[in-house]
């Protein structure tokens, strides 16, 4: 039977084929359809399999000519502010150059990017009146949304449909709508389902091949952070039904010359050449594991050759010590880093089912834990040995998993005390939410993951917390009719349950 705690309150601020989706869609999206009724009528649109519009490349620049000069100042803090925050080194292209390209030819797209700008300046700060903001905002969601629905779109591409459902899917997060971003995903993860299998995918995509290349990709790195943290997507398709197999790669990643089968250079020439190889390698071996097809052996030498490749380059490189650079290596050593954790586990089929497992790695976390703190010292301004405190930095967000995510990971995984919060302090300190991933209700997640291990015993190392006392396994549940978040641990056979309730923009 499982123990319920006390709910706690966290404050912030604010065709057949076709004709199949929408059915399916519409019922993901009713959650989402009871706080804006015209949302779920995006996916109704958006499956209408009807003519393209004329060919969209991805290197446009923007135009202020179709910008009103008051919206002109939206634009501005999307190009300067929200792409460097929201795009990862796989999706720049989407943001910085697709997405300000298409709304010059689209009139929704154009409305929900200043929709999403202005939701994103409030989320950071206060330089304008949030009222002022929020509003303005939300006038560009509805336009955006009736934009869509118009008879003068008729003709859109579904592949524009999916583009609103990924700017709304944002718009959504950054209002604290978890529930309702979710709905959106699935019904992403519909429109690709149905374009990707459907007899008149040559016909919709003949003009959007590329950004529907590029927008499965951002679907696909979101898959792997929402179904982390929210398994429940969807039980009648899987992550191979809708995406197929073999195909991830390809998709993942913006770069046009793929390999399915990569295999790591010897020498790498620049910092993105061996982000771009670390990836392709990393999706390769998730892909293997989607199938239940792994080679740990083969994965371990691959990785090996790959972080010999990447210390030569760190040699040679030009100015490895200017902030930028120094971001991007930092990045790097935590993802490699990460990875071969990840190795090691599937490696050694009793980690899922040995609590004490992890204790043996207790060096590779702790390691990890330096490079994740040297990072967020970086992004808070600290450059020197200023050590470590827990006053938040300024609030930023990004779509995709990142410095939150390893920290999670430290936390679940490592049982010594010191690095626990240690790592809790660097997540305290570091204000930034990653997709569904808000700070609040991290905190508060690892706090109450360490406070139920660690009840009733005086731990100073990880062997004093005992096998039975261990967190075994987590769910995460989104309500759907107000913003809470059910959470159950799983210890000693029992899941115990803890409730978080938050403030989203409804509130």
């Amino acid at each position: 039977m499982a123990t319920v705690l006390p709910g706690k309150q966290r404050r912030k601020g604010a065709s057949n084929a076709a004709e199949s989706a929408k059915r399916n869609v519409e019922q993901d999206m009713s959650n989402v359809e009871r706080r804006n009724p015209n949302v779920s009528n995006v996916q109704r649109q958006a499956e209408s399999p009807k003519a393209s519009i004329a060919k969209t490349s991805l290197l446009h620049v923007p135009s202020s000519n179709v910008f009103q000069a008051h919206e002109l100042r939206s634009l501005n803090f999307f190009l300067d502010k929200t792409i460097v925050q929201i795009s990862s080194p796989f999706s720049q292209g989407l943001w910085s150059q697709a997405v300000p390209s298409i709304a010059q030819q689209e009139s929704s797209i154009k409305h929900a990017l200043m929709a999403l700008s202005e939701f994103h300046e409030k989320f950071m700060s206060s330089t304008r009146s949030h009222h002022e903001l929020g509003r303005s905002a939300l006038k560009h969601y509805n336009v955006a949304i009736r934009g869509l629905l118009s008879t003068e779109k008729q003709k859109t591409s579904p592949v524009i449909g999916l583009l609103c459902c990924l700017l709304f899917f944002v718009v959504e997060l950054l209002q604290g709508r978890l529930a309702s971003a979710v709905q959106l995903f699935r019904a992403g993860r519909r429109i690709i389902h149905e374009l990707e299998r459907s007899a008149l995918q040559a016909v919709q995509l003949e003009s959007y091949h590329e950004l529907f290349r590029v927008l499965k990709g951002a679907f696909i790195r979101a898959e792997y952070h929402v179904s982390a943290y929210f398994a429940k997507l969807h039980s009648d398709l899987s992550f191979e039904d809708c995406y197929g197999t073999g195909n991830t790669i390809d998709a993942s990643s913006e770069s046009i010359n793929e390999n399915c089968h990569p295999t790591t250079l010897a020498i790498f020439n620049s910092i993105p050449q061996a982000l771009e190889e670390l990836r392709r390698f990393t999706h390769n071996m998730v892909n293997k594991s989607y199938s239940h097809i792994t080679n740990p052996q083969s994965d371990q030498q691959r990785l090996a050759n790959w972080c010999a490749a990447f210390e030569s380059l760190k040699q040679t490189m030009p100015n490895p010590h200017t902030i930028e650079n120094k971001s991007k290596i930092l990045g790097i050593e935590i993802w490699w880093r990460s990875v071969a954790l990840h190795i090691h586990a599937v490696s050694e089929s009793s980690h899922s089912s040995n609590p004490m497992w992890w204790d043996q790695h207790q060096a590779q976390l702790e390691d990890l834990l330096d490079y994740i703190e040297k990072s967020v010292l970086l992004h808070c301004g600290k450059h020197g040995d200023t050590g470590l405190n827990e006053k938040p930095s300024s609030p930023s967000f990004c779509l995709e998993s990142g410095i939150v995510s390893h920290l999670i990971f430290v936390i679940t995984r490592c049982r010594d005390p010191y690095v626990r919060r240690r790592a809790l302090s660097l997540l305290k300190m570091y204000n930034r939410q990653e997709g569904l991933l808000q700070r609040e209700l991290t905190i508060d997640f690892c706090q109450q993951m360490m406070d139920l291990e660690e009840r009733g015993l005086e731990v100073k190392c990880a062997a004093d917390i005992p096998a039975e006392a261990r967190v075994m396994g987590t769910s995460m549940e989104l309500h759907s009719e107000a913003p809470e978040l059910e959470i159950k641990y799983l210890i000693g056979g029992e899941w115990i349950t803890e409730v978080i309730t938050w403030s989203s923009a409804d509130d």
